[in-house]
């Protein structure tokens, strides 16, 4: 049985109508062998009014992640849980001692720099504090001034935000924006894989002053070009319309999503802004919820003990179009009542 994926956060709008275009482009190009994403960079000039070199690109966010602390020589990485899985895993690649600053459910899980700056201080050394904006699995974004404030308590670290959601949240104003200025110790990552649901595609950059990306460069692996690769991320920085136009269409299919889960005894999703719900279960195991609605074909994301949720209580589901949400609304009202029905057993 072929599963439905509510597991990834694709764009469910799909790829964008100049992919052909662009495909073919790419296969009429000759040009040096070493990646340097020339087009691109500048693109982002003409989009965010920062110098090209302010960029680099990678394979995806999580290429970019894997160099980070070693790039910026920093001694420890901060997080931000319930937050994405990969800020981990770049930790532990790097050999660092990773540090915690839950952020609280009944906060909202927002942050308050005053206490981010605190438990900073009791850390040893250079730190780079890794943050999701809007984050994974909550969808919440931090207000851009939080974000702003946090870097300046934090002299002498880096402050890494990750938008890979941002051009898929309607309504979300991105920290990386024309025309304003961002502290020297801040990175903002962007993920073109998600938004642009590309199959075989990884595709993420970094913007950040020319000191930081020149680190990132160096410590980056030369890589064979990609005329394809190359000709896509220079046409995705050219074409915000594509984005603005899913995040909106995303946002009714949320709205409509979430008031059909809502309906569903037990289920509460939270208020998100992304193409992500993240879903309390109340009256029932999640993670055996999530495993009876893997049996009727769909597959959501559910969490383990060491993903800094209770995995008893949340699940994570992705956001697609109205007639595939309701298939994945209906299989977890079915999963959920053969749950509790066990449970009665």
């Amino acid at each position: 049985m072929e599963l439905l994926d509510f597991r990834s956060n694709l764009n469910p709008e799909g790829p964008p109508p100049w992919l052909a275009e662009a495909e073919e482009a790419a296969r009429t190009q000759s040009a040096p062998a070493v990646s340097g994403f020339r087009k691109a960079k500048e693109a982002c000039f003409r989009r965010f009014s920062f110098s090209p070199d302010c960029f680099v690109f990678g394979e995806g966010v999580n290429g970019l992640l894997s160099v980070l602390p070693r790039a910026l020589g920093v001694d420890a990485v901060l997080i931000l849980p319930p937050t994405y899985s990969g800020f981990q895993r770049a930790a532990a690649a790097a050999g660092l001692p990773l540090h915690l600053h839950a952020a609280r459910e009944e906060d909202g899980y927002t942050l308050r720099p005053g206490s981010l700056r605190a438990d900073m201080a009791r850390i040893s050394g250079r730190a780079l504090v890794f943050l999701g904006r809007p984050n994974n699995p909550a969808g919440v974004p931090l207000p851009i001034e939080t974000v702003i404030e946090a870097a300046r308590v934090l002299p002498g670290h880096f402050l890494c935000v990750d938008e890979s959601y941002v051009e898929l949240s309607e309504g979300v104003e991105p920290v990386l924006a024309r025309g304003r200025r961002l502290p020297d110790n801040l990175l903002v990552l962007r993920s073109l894989t998600k938004a642009l649901a590309i199959p075989d595609l990884h595709l993420g950059f970094v913007g950040a002053s020319r000191t930081v990306t020149r680190r990132i460069e160096d410590a980056l692996e030369l890589r064979p070009r990609s005329p394809r690769a190359e000709e896509i991320a220079f046409r995705a920085v050219s074409d915000p319309r594509f984005f603005e136009t899913s995040a909106a269409r995303i946002a009714g299919y949320r709205a409509r999503f979430a008031e059909r889960l809502s309906r569903i005894p037990g289920v509460k999703p939270e208020t998100g802004f992304a193409n992500f719900l993240l879903v309390r279960i109340q009256g029932a195991d999640a993670r055996k919820a999530a495993a009876a609605a893997r049996e009727r074909g769909v597959d959501f994301r559910d969490y383990a003990e060491d993903d800094y949720l209770d995995g008893r209580r949340w699940l994570r589901t992705a956001v697609r179009k109205d007639e595939d949400n309701e298939k994945a609304a209906t299989a977890l009202e079915a999963a959920l009542r053969e749950v509790r029905e066990a449970g009665k057993a």
